[in-house]
């Protein structure tokens, strides 16, 4: 997936297949914070990613329900890229946090704003039915 953007270092990747309907928040950490330990990235690029990667969680239960989400994480010491995939459509950033009421509107809205907030860059790319969100973090 990776390759379809310019990643980090594509001799550092790492692949996984998230459930979110099962999968927690301690999964996504664990990934997050494994892989980067591995690669030195720093502790602000892990937080950041992380977090983006739990409110996608988060959000994919409503844009992609029933579906795997496949992550390729490639990083350094400076800067991490990810690239997501799923089956469906791409959804909104919101520029502004959206109001919050209660509805499940809002749980999607609000995820959706804080992993634009977490990113340095967001793109999405589709190939068929397939769509892919890139996200590039750096200090």
């Amino acid at each position: 997936m990776l390759s379809l953007f310019t990643p980090v270092n594509a001799d550092r990747t790492q692949k996984m297949s998230l459930h979110p309907k099962e999968d927690t928040s301690d999964t996504v950490f664990h990934f997050v914070e494994t892989q980067c330990a591995l690669w030195g990235t720093p502790a602000e690029l892990v937080k950041k990613a992380s977090g983006a990667l739990n409110n996608l969680r988060e959000t994919a239960r409503h844009f992609a329900p029933g579906q795997d989400i496949e992550l390729e994480m490639a990083g350094n010491r400076s800067a991490l890229d990810i690239s997501v995939g799923w089956t469906g459509k791409p959804f909104e950033f919101p520029a502004e946090c959206p109001p919050l009421d209660g509805g499940k509107e809002d749980v999607i809205g609000l995820s959706a704003y804080l992993v634009r907030q977490s990113a340095a860059k967001t793109e999405f790319r589709t190939e068929g039915d397939r769509v892919f969100l890139w996200l590039h973090f750096e200090i």
